[in-house]
């Protein structure tokens, strides 16, 4: 479908990438790694047809059709909703709803009967004329609420944006799909989400994430931008690839360290016998074989590493929460967000609070560092403790013109510090030389987090508060961030989407759900938990009293009752079942648009009965359970 030959992206001097060879078939499953700054994301625009001055040559069928996901969206015109953009992956099918409205007024024409009964056909078989429950669909579990999909776009969060568009790619199913970091913005539900429509994606796709699980579960092929050089490995996930790569390089390793020893031999001999006129044709001969020897090369990239430490300190107390509760005065943040919440955090938790977005999690984090005050109740700092806050969208991302020095020395503790011992002090998160006089809004995503880091580190913090720390990283610095994490000499709370990072690093597991805190075993409770009813919710306040929370028990009276809804929600999904059968026939035979119409609105109609009905189902077998 498409095809880059002998590509490369930069100046003469300092390419990016160079002599990138690569075709993308039909059925490919692309998962794109790489460094941050390595060029993943301008390959994928030149791929997209967004960038044009570069070197090579880029062949596409013309029948094609490209999306593109880029991290950063701001190509949305005012007035345009989540809805309306969502829209326009259907639009043939309203350009054939226009043209059958044009065609019925004058159908007397037989030219016109004809295209009109084409059309009409057309239309009957088509699994997208009700687009509308798509749409509704597909913004739901990205994230939106229904009171969401008219609003402007531009007046929403970049987040808001980004998901708006990814859904009207899903809808759209372009051949080629291009998502770069999908997942920044997505919550834990929608991840699932996107992770199962990729699965089942009958296009080729290529995606560029930090999510170890979408690598492994819904690719077929690694592409790894390396050392200025795109290698590909075909018929593998992430973890396959991670293997290949390392026989890969073991085997150049070798490759080269076997030539090196016969250039060796080969120069020995040309040293001892150069002057020696009987060996001058033997030498020479030689000489010109080391010539034509093309030099085994071993790719290499400069390694990232950096090393932090927490308190010296040994109290274990450090934050609890008694009798919690907060709300936003306008009616929109639905006033009461979190409900007498109890909780308490000790130096050995590695905490992570879970969960889709809008249920509070960032709330909650800024009521324990003090940026929000409780309507009810208190949060206490015990001991004195240190917090080292990461904060999701701090305003130093979007710094201009101030330079990563500059920014860590305005820190009241660096005061102290001499220019020596700054330099030293960020050399330990791998900024080196000049690089510490680097324009922060240069930086890439990772820079940022890891200056983010080294600031928030040096008082030697007794918890970490962590809001989703690894959105911008690639995979290398993560796992450079899990292994410093997990031998973190303090606390831990963290609010993550990223389930790889998750699982291995936690040893507790929370989310909200109804305005509570609820503890969970591991991160599968959560997907058994997340659709819950209020009455079925185990609500625990704190580890204190966990083993004392019990589920609410229902009397024998109350189970029958929900026994006998159960009977009767389950026949009435049968004859609803029965109902939509009957229409979908009649699909097939009507051949008028106003009769299609009216079917349409009577299917849509049972359909949103069929699932309100089925929800409240789960629920009530939930409740026996």
């Amino acid at each position: 479908m498409l095809v880059l030959e002998n590509l490369s992206f930069g100046y003469t001097d300092q390419l990016l990438f160079k002599d990138v060879n690569v075709e993308i078939n039909r059925y490919d499953k692309i998962g794109f790694v790489g460094r941050n700054g390595s060029g993943k994301t301008t390959l994928l625009k030149i791929i997209a047809g967004e960038i044009d001055d570069f070197y090579g040559t880029r062949i596409i069928n013309p029948n094609i059709e490209i999306g593109f996901l880029p991290q950063d969206i701001n190509f949305i015109k005012e007035g345009e909703s989540a809805f309306s953009l969502c829209k326009k992956a259907f639009s043939h099918i309203e350009n054939k709803f226009d043209e059958l409205s044009r065609l019925s007024s004058q159908i007397e024409d037989p030219r016109n009967q004809e295209q009109y009964d084409r059309i009409l056909s057309e239309l009957s078989v088509s699994d997208d004329v009700e687009f509308e429950h798509k749409i509704k669909i597909i913004l739901s579990n990205l994230g939106f609420l229904q009171s969401q999909f008219d609003k402007d776009l531009t007046l929403l969060s970049s987040g808001y944006k980004v998901r708006a568009f990814l859904g009207y790619l899903m809808l759209f199913k372009p051949d080629i799909l291009i998502l770069d970091e999908p997942t920044n913005y997505l919550d834990i539900d929608a991840i699932k989400f996107l992770l199962d429509f990729l699965k089942s994606y009958e296009g080729a796709f290529i995606i560029v994430s930090h999510d170890k699980q979408i690598l492994d579960t819904s690719t077929n092929k690694i592409w790894d931008l390396y050392a200025k050089k795109l290698y590909i490995y075909n018929g593998c996930n992430y973890t396959d690839f991670l293997s290949r790569k390392e026989q890969y390089l073991t085997n150049l390793e070798a490759q080269a360290k076997n030539q090196q020893q016969k250039i060796d031999q080969q120069m020995k001999f040309i040293e001892r016998f150069r002057y020696t006129e009987s060996k001058a044709s033997a030498v020479q001969s030689r000489i010109k074989q080391l010539e034509k020897i093309e030099k085994v090369e071993i790719p290499r990239e400069s390694n990232i590493s950096f090393a932090f430490h927490g308190s010296t300190n040994q109290f274990s107390n450090i934050l609890s929460c008694e009798n919690l509760t907060f709300g936003y005065d306008n009616e929109e943040n639905g006033n009461i967000l979190l409900d007498n919440i109890h909780f308490s955090i000790i130096r050995d938790d590695k905490i992570f609070l879970i969960g889709r977005n809008g249920i509070g999690k960032t709330t909650f984090i800024k009521l324990l560092v003090g940026e929000l005050q409780p309507k009810r109740g208190k949060v206490t700092r015990h001991n004195n403790s240190k917090i080292g806050y990461f904060e999701q969208n701090n305003t130093f991302f979007t710094l201009e013109n101030t330079n990563l020095f500059d920014y860590f020395a305005s820190s009241d503790f660096a005061a102290s510090m001499s220019l020596q011992q700054i330099k030293s002090y960020l050399g330990q998160f791998g900024f080196s030389g000049d690089d510490v006089y680097k324009d922060i809004s240069v930086l890439s995503g990772g820079e940022k987090v890891r200056l983010l880091l080294a600031k928030i580190l040096y008082p030697q913090p007794d918890i970490l508060i962590l809001d989703e720390p690894t959105t911008h990283l690639d995979i290398a610095t993560k796992e450079i961030l899990i292994e410093n994490l997990k031998s973190f000499s303090g606390a831990l709370f963290i609010v993550s989407h990223d389930i790889d990072f998750i699982s291995r690093l936690a040893n507790k597991y929370i989310t909200i759900i109804n305005k509570n805190l609820v503890n969970l075993d591991n991160i599968s409770d959560y997907f058994l938990l997340k659709d819950l009813s209020k009455e079925n919710v185990l609500r625990i306040k704190n580890k204190d009293n966990k083993e004392n929370s019990k589920k609410k028990i229902l009397s024998t009276n109350k189970r029958q009752q929900i026994q006998k809804e159960i009977e009767e929600i389950e026949l009435q999904l049968k004859d609803i079942e029965s109902q939509m059968q009957k229409l979908q026939d009649q699909f097939s035979i009507k051949n008028d648009y106003e009769s299609i119409s009216n079917l349409s609105s009577e299917y849509k109609r049972l359909e949103n009965k069929y699932e309100n009905l089925f929800n409240r189902l789960n629920e009530l077998e939930q409740m026996l359970n």
